[in-house]
């Protein structure tokens, strides 16, 4: 993803500039668009700059919370289907591996202590 600072844009029969980034497309998934127009309510250049800049750095942020929501799904997605092979296995293996899976207390899953 590119992290180079966008310029303010104005239309040709405004003196308003506005903010516009284009959403990569990993994420047009989650964002729904597959680019960003806002408003920036000014006609200073300077001001739009300032204030393009700041919305640019949000949307990044935004994106990474994303990535780390969209990452932890799949880690769950892939516990659940880890967890499915284990129940789901053949007997033989399941009394093959039994020996490794236990603890010294007899249980599959280590207890946790307090």
């Amino acid at each position: 993803m590119s992290t180079r600072l966008l310029s303010p844009l104005k239309r040709k029969n405004s003196s308003q500039y506005r903010f516009r980034m284009v959403v990569p497309p990993y994420y047009r998934g989650q964002v729904g668009k597959a680019e960003i127009k806002q408003p920036l309510c000014t006609d200073d250049l300077g001001e739009a700059r300032r204030l393009g800049t700041a919305r640019q750095y949000d949307w990044l942020k935004k994106f990474e919370l994303i990535k780390l929501g969209l990452k932890a799904r799949d880690t769950l997605a892939g516990t659940d289907a880890i967890n499915g092979y284990l129940t789901d296995c053949p007997s033989s293996w399941a009394v093959w591996t039994k020996p490794f899976l236990t603890n010294a207390m007899g249980s599959l899953w280590p207890k946790q202590t307090i």
